[in-house]
């Protein structure tokens, strides 16, 4: 059925690859072919749709009607690293507008969590390979968030702790980039500020307004150690907050499956290996655990079919998820991805693939919300 609202022939240059498509896109006879924001992956593609696409502006009303969907992380990702730049600037130069910012951006990253956990977990994970000193804090929110809502805190602490991810390591910002760039051992000046700098973050926040006790006393604490070896104050539990556990455990989680000059990143199953082996708190290990999952979204896996996929969604199976082939087993990128199930044998996944050179994903497909 043609829509009641007038259609136009797509003309070139309307829409790119590799680009999202600003409206939906009807065929001649109104069937409904793409979605506004599905983002087209191959000239071929792009030519196809030339030949049968249409295009539609629809009035107000029916935009609502049409575009009733839940927020997409990967496009609000762009307008999150801008508002982090600002708001992690405007906090070092303690500007009155810091406190607002920071609300505004946790908040943010709280309702993408609740709305979408998959594609927040996809977005850190595809995140990890070369993250910058604006991205890393924003990666340590969606872990706390996601990690938070798991263990059931209320929405005040998730509040605060995702406040206290954002703003933690504010004290070291400007040496955090050249200390994932260097080849050498930490300076006996740069240790210093390494351990000193939850007492930085922490008078910086209070000069920029902040007054939540529990935030600041998360930002105090969370390098901290459970056997109180710790710093800056060598504090041992239960004197150590469990939200400051686990901002410590997203930070040394996303460190350990990000680049470093002097040394390549682990893969997701090494990283929980490891951690395996430091978390002393039963609890919070388990939570961890079934927020990522043995195979969380974003990470690439081989299959028995000996394709590379890409873990899209969890399911109730923990070592079945839902998964997209992108890689042929002679090693060619397909046009497109190919649904497998992984419970059936011939697609049940082999292992976690690291992979040097990520392939270009379709994350609008792949994690996009109708």
């Amino acid at each position: 059925m043609v829509p009641e609202f007038s259609m136009t022939k797509l003309s070139a240059g309307v829409v790119e690859v590799g680009k999202a498509i600003p409206f939906n896109v009807y065929d001649a006879q109104g069937q409904l072919l793409l979605q506004k924001s599905f983002v087209i992956d191959s000239r071929d593609q792009l030519e196809r749709l030339y030949e049968c696409g249409m295009y539609a502006r629809p009035s107000t009303e029916q935009a609502i009607v049409t575009d009733q969907r839940k927020s997409q992380p990967f496009l609000e990702f762009p307008a999150l690293l801008e508002e982090a730049d600002i708001c992690l600037t405007r906090f070092l130069k303690v500007e009155q507008d810091s406190q607002r910012r920071l609300k505004h951006l946790s908040g943010r990253i709280l309702d993408l969590c609740r709305d979408d956990a998959d594609a927040c977990l996809a977005l850190a994970h595809t995140s990890t390979v070369n993250p910058s000193s604006f991205k890393i804090p924003l990666l340590h929110a969606f872990f706390v968030s996601l990690i938070g809502r798991q263990l059931q805190w209320p929405e005040e602490s998730l509040r605060s702790a995702a406040q206290a991810a954002l703003i933690a390591n504010v004290g070291y910002l400007s040496l955090q980039e050249i200390l994932n760039e260097s080849h050498s051992l930490l300076s006996d000046e740069q240790r210093s500020v390494l351990r000193k700098h939850p007492d930085l973050a922490v008078d910086t926040a209070i000069q920029a307004g902040i007054t939540d006790a529990f935030c600041l006393n998360i930002i105090q604490q969370h390098h901290e150690k459970e056997d109180g070896s710790g710093y800056p104050l060598g504090q041992s539990c239960p004197e150590v907050l469990v939200e400051a556990q686990v901002l410590n455990l997203a930070e040394r989680y996303t460190a350990l499956i990000s680049n470093r000059a002097y040394r390549e990143r682990l893969s997701v199953g090494q990283a929980q290996q490891v951690l395996a082996m430091e978390i002393q708190n039963p609890s919070l290990y388990q939570a961890f655990s079934q927020v990522l999952s043995p195979f969380p979204p974003g990470v690439l896996v081989r299959l028995a079919s000996q394709e590379i996929a890409v873990v899209t969604h969890r399911t109730s199976i923990p070592e079945a998820p839902r998964v997209r082939a992108i890689i042929s087993a002679q090693g060619s990128p397909y046009h497109g991805s190919f649904l497998r199930d992984c419970t059936l044998p011939e697609f049940r996944i082999l292992h976690i693939e690291q992979m040097k050179q990520a392939p270009i994903l379709n994350s609008l497909f792949l994690w996009g919300t109708a």
